[in-house]
């Protein structure tokens, strides 16, 4: 079982840089384990598994970054366990010799893969070794889940390489689901290679011993693919997984006081119109130089068109599992239809990238041209009140202008994998604040996206409704005493106020 976590130790996570977690904003003291709330459900437990430079590694760090989901890595166990006064350390020195210690007194991995590597009898060289660390990662994994189970945390992950080799039926140690963590093999051996201590002889060796990617496929409940062009649909699949194994709270807590606040963007801080308009304006004038072939073949008018209907165009050039993975994020969708024009037209693919962050840009730039006039004053209100700050949009606008500084985070669509109302944004936008979801409050102008979405997630929610034409009422029957309208951004204070939803220093 070691092989893998011998040789490919001393480097890092593999996937392609499109796919690492997202960095979301500034570090609030976090509250550990608390901010998960106690679950009346039991924990669920989420295995992740893969072969060697598929990304199990970097599917953990989302899910733990992103979301806050606790994770036993078998990899950092085993470091551990290796590391000056690790309890593995005596064991394998005395089987394989004091040539492998290293000068800290711990087991030097480059020592111990040379003498794995130059034993006679090799499969039993590995066997010993297994024997000896194989008990000792279990026991810590044990311990791991023992404490997840009584403290009572809706879900904890457990990241295994070899899950499947060692565990026949791993619902019988206690995982309730699987994620299998993906890439074609040509992508696998380009990724492995491109560690500095790995080999052709170390990659055949490890591939040897894991199951082959076809079968832990088949056996696993979801599948992450690494090997998209776009980031976007692996974030996509991992939260379908997450999603399933941490579902919404079944009765929300309705003790909780406000202590964070997340913000829709669009027709919430600004108007949606116009910097979308100061978006195209600068696509369309960069156009002809980026995909010349491109802009030949369609025209301006045909142009506009093009970008305007970028979701029919994206999806005309994505099978239809692809574009439901994309379906969540603009930008991945404006991406692929830009994508597609490029590579029928002549144009390279690189050149539409680059059209589409012009796009990007130009539109969260402009965002802070037309910011409520009120908007910088309601937040610092909010922020002497003690409260933690954020944007959470289903849309692509990046952080920028003055808003920067007077949020704490940042969340899209794009950096969660899913959209509001899934839960699953509220739930990352609560860690980002690191507090937990039923101390979120969501400000939105969409009934079902933002305040629907916030209440089913556990979370309170207001709406912003200018012409009042929007009955909250049902939604009130629903969720008594945890939703309510504004007219007006700047009525946001009293509102929190009057609700009783803050704690004595009021805002």
């Amino acid at each position: 079982i070691m092989l893998s976590l011998v040789v490919a130790w001393t480097s890092t996570s593999t996937t392609t840089t499109l796919w690492w977690p997202v960095k979301v904003g500034r570090v609030w003291p976090r509250r550990g384990m608390a901010l998960l709330a106690e679950s009346d459900e039991g924990t669920r437990v989420l295995g992740i598994t893969g072969g060697v430079a598929m990304g199990k590694s970097t599917c953990a760090r989302q899910l733990r970054e992103v979301f806050g989901v606790p994770v036993h890595d078998a990899d950092a166990a085993v470091h551990a366990l290796y590391g000056p006064a690790g309890a593995g350390v005596a064991p394998v020195v005395e089987a394989f010799g004091r040539g492998v210690a290293g000068a800290d007194g711990g087991i030097d991995r480059r020592k111990l893969s040379a003498a794995l590597a130059a034993s006679e009898d090799k499969s039993a060289a590995y066997a010993a070794l297994e024997a000896i660390v194989h008990p000792l990662v279990t026991a810590d994994r044990e311990a791991f889940l023992s404490r997840a189970r009584t403290e009572r945390w809706p879900v904890a992950a457990v990241d295994i390489p070899l899950l499947f080799e060692t565990m026949p039926d791993p619902r019988e140690c206690g995982i309730d689901l699987v994620l299998a963590v993906s890439c074609d093999a040509d992508e696998q051996r380009r990724r492995a290679l491109k560690r500095p201590t790995m080999s052709e002889a170390k990659l055949a060796a490890i591939l040897e011993r894991q199951l082959d990617d076809t079968e832990r496929r088949r056996r696993a409940d979801f599948v992450v693919s690494t090997d998209h062009s776009d980031v976007s649909a692996a974030r996509s699949q991992l939260a379908s997984a997450l999603a399933a194994v941490w579902p919404p709270p079944s009765t929300p807590d309705d003790a909780a006081l406000v202590e964070a606040v997340s913000f829709d963007l669009d027709d919430t801080l600004w108007p949606t119109v116009p910097p979308l308009a100061a978006a195209a304006e600068a696509a369309l004038a960069r156009w002809p130089e980026l995909l010349p072939k491109s802009y030949a073949r369609l025209g301006p008018d045909e142009a506009l068109a093009f970008y305007r209907n970028f979701r029919a165009e994206a999806r005309a050039v994505l099978d239809a599992d692809a574009a439901q993975r994309l379906d969540h994020d603009i930008t991945a969708l404006r991406r692929a239809a830009f994508r597609g024009l490029a590579l029928a037209s002549g144009d390279p693919p690189e050149s539409a990238d680059a059209l589409v962050d012009v796009l990007v840009a130009a539109r969260s730039e402009a965002t802070d041209r037309f910011l409520d006039p009120d908007a910088l004053r309601v937040l610092a209100a909010l922020r002497d009140a003690g409260l933690a700050l954020g944007a959470l949009t289903n849309g692509n606008a990046r952080r920028s202008g003055r808003l920067a500084d007077a949020l704490d985070f940042w969340l899209s669509a794009s950096d969660v994998g899913a959209s509001k109302p899934s839960h699953l944004p509220f739930l990352a936008a609560a860690h980002a604040a690191a507090r937990p979801v039923s101390a979120l409050l969501h400000v939105g102008d969409s009934l079902d996206d933002d305040v629907r979405g916030a209440l089913r997630a556990g979370a309170r929610a207001v709406l912003l409704d200018p012409a009042d034409a929007i009955d909250l009422q049902p939604t009130l029957r629903s969720f008594p005493g945890r939703c309510l309208k504004i007219a007006a951004l700047r009525d946001l204070p009293a509102a929190l106020r009057a609700a009783g939803w803050l704690d004595d220093r009021g805002v």
